[in-house]
């Protein structure tokens, strides 16, 4: 198993975690697209939903920081197009739940790990 393989297994294992005072248990959602050469991990924590978080690989391009591009937007459309956004429910349906994607307050979006690409 290649170190790559490794590393998302090992960060999308159920975890119990603290979070304003309780605890919960977990699964990081790992997004089955891979964008790109999928060589970048990116981390997605929407603020409605924590603690839960979504994973994705994408390609090791990415640039978060520039404003000037749709990169985000490009993350947040894939999570959209497999999981569905709060926007397609009524507010009462009981799907609205995660893993559908919940953007309405924002969130984080990081680059936690960036993989070398190996020549073969």
């Amino acid at each position: 198993m290649s170190k790559l393989k490794k590393y998302i297994k090992s960060i999308t294992k159920k975890k119990v975690v603290e979070f304003w005072g309780e605890t919960h248990s977990i699964k990081p959602y790992l997004i089955s697209e891979i964008h790109g050469d999928g060589l970048a991990i990116i981390e997605i924590k929407p603020d409605n939903t924590r603690p839960n978080t979504y994973i994705l690989r994408f390609d090791s391009g990415v640039n978060l920081e520039n404003e000037d591009n749709d990169e985000s937007e490009i993350i947040l459309n894939i999570i959209e197009e497999e999981c569905g956004s709060v926007e397609d429910f009524d507010e009462e349906d009981t799907e609205r739940e995660f893993p559908v994607l919940n953007w309405d307050c924002g969130g984080s979006i990081d680059v936690i790990k960036i993989f070398k690409r190996v020549n073969q």
